[in-house]
C-alpha cells in the first residue's frame, strides 16, 4: 500500500472519528496519567518536530517520555507499541507501509514539512565534476580523483549517512557503475560537521543532504539529478526491479507522522492534536540551528517557537 494511499485510508478514519463524536464533544483530556512514548533520533530535524509534538501534549495535560531510538527502529517500535508516534520521511515508504498495512498503525497526515533529499554536493565541486548536477558526471574518473579521500583513494568518498538511515546510497553506486566508497557517518552531527569541514577548505564533496536544514540553507549547493522516481520501484523490498536502480531517482515529498493505533483509541485527544499538528518547513530549519549552533535545548527550541505562534499551536489542542 503506498503512502498516498494509507493518507486517504488515515482521512477516512478522521472522519469516522469526527462523526463519532458529532453532537457528543471529544474530551479535550487524556484518558490515562500513564506518558507519551515519543522518539528522539539525536538528529535536530526529526527532534525538533517530535519535541513540539511533545510539548504540546504536556500543555494538553499529557505526561511525555521522550525515548532514545534510531531512526530504522522507530517504526517497529510504533509497531509494536513501545512507542506512540514516530515521524517518517517519503524517502522510507518502506517503513512507514509495515507499519500502517499491518493494521497496528495509522499515518495521521503530513506534519506539513516539505522535504527533498538526496546526494548534495556544494557548486564549487562543479568545477572538478563538470557535468554536475547530471549524475554521469560522477562516472569522470578526474571528478573521483578529486572526490578520493586517503580512506578512498582511488575511488571518490561519499559522505553517508548513519547506519540507522534508510538511503540506499550503497545499491545506487553499484547500480550506475560509480567507483565512489559510502563512508558512514556515526551520528547526523559527524555528517554534517565531515560535509562542513570540506566546505571551509573548499574541497570538493558529495554526501547525503536534505532539506530543511542549516547547513544546506546556508550553503549554496544542488542535488545531483539522478532519472525521475518512480513509484514501481518500491514495489520490490530490494527497492531495485529486479536491481536496477535507473528509474528510481529519490523522492520528494514530506515528513508524515505515524501513530500506534491501540494507542489512538485509547488516546483519541492525543490523536486529534497529531492530526491537527503542522509545522512548516522554515520552522524546523531555525530549530535545527538553535539546536545545532545555537546550542540550545530541543525543550528551549520548541518551546521558543511555541512563545512565537501561539495562535497556531494553541488551534490543535482545543
Amino acid at each position: 500500500m503506498s503512502i498516498a494511499k494509507s493518507f486517504r485510508l488515515a482521512g477516512i478514519v478522521l472522519a469516522v472519528t469526527s462523526l463519532a463524536v458529532a453532537g457528543t464533544a471529544l474530551a479535550r483530556s487524556p484518558n490515562s496519567n500513564e506518558p507519551v512514548k515519543l522518539p528522539i533520533m539525536q538528529s535536530s530535524d526529526f527532534d525538533f518536530i517530535v519535541t513540539v509534538y511533545g510539548e504540546v501534549l504536556k500543555e494538553a495535560g499529557y505526561r511525555v517520555e521522550y525515548v532514545n531510538a534510531d531512526y530504522t527502529a522507530s517504526f517497529p517500535g510504533v509497531k509494536a507499541g513501545d512507542l506512540h508516534v514516530t515521524m517518517g520521511w517519503d524517502t522510507s515508504p518502506d517503513l512507514i507501509n509495515d507499519v500502517t498495512d499491518s493494521g497496528k498503525g495509522i499515518l495521521a497526515g503530513s506534519s506539513g514539512v516539505a522535504i527533498a533529499e538526496g546526494w548534495w554536493y556544494p557548486v564549487y565541486t562543479e568545477e572538478s565534476c563538470p557535468g554536475l548536477p547530471d549524475w554521469e558526471a560522477l562516472k569522470n574518473p578526474d571528478c573521483m580523483e578529486a572526490l578520493s579521500t586517503a580512506e578512498t583513494e582511488p575511488m571518490g568518498r561519499y559522505v553517508g549517512a548513519p547506519p540507522g538511515w534508510s538511503t540506499r546510497v550503497t545499491e545506487r553506486i553499484e547500480a550506475f557503475g560509480l567507483d565512489m566508497e559510502e563512508v558512514s557517518s556515526g551520528s547526523p552531527v559527524t555528517m554534517m560537521a565531515t560535509m562542513q569541514g570540506a566546505i571551509q577548505r573548499q574541497e570538493p564533496v558529495i554526501g547525503w543532504g536534505y532539506y530543511p536544514h542549516w547547513l544546506m540553507a546556508s550553503v549554496e549547493g544542488r542535488l545531483v539529478d539522478f532519472p525521475d522516481y518512480d513509484t514501481d520501484c518500491y514495489e520490490d523490498p530490494a527497492w531495485g526491479m529486479t536491481g536496477e536502480l535507473y528509474d528510481c531517482d529519490y523522492p520528494t515529498g514530506w515528513v508524515w507522522k505515524v501513530m500506534n493505533t491501540e494507542f489512538s483509541l485509547r488516546e483519541p485527544y492525543a490523536k486529534r492534536i497529531l492530526f491537527l499538528m503542522n509545522i512548516d518547513a522554515n520552522a524546523v530549519g531555525i530549530g535545527m540551528d538553535k539546536v545545532d549552533n545555537g546550542g540550545m535545548s530541543l525543550h528551549d527550541a520548541a518551546h521558543e517557537w511555541m512563545g512565537a505562534n501561539p495562535e497556531v499551536w494553541q488551534m490543535w489542542i482545543k
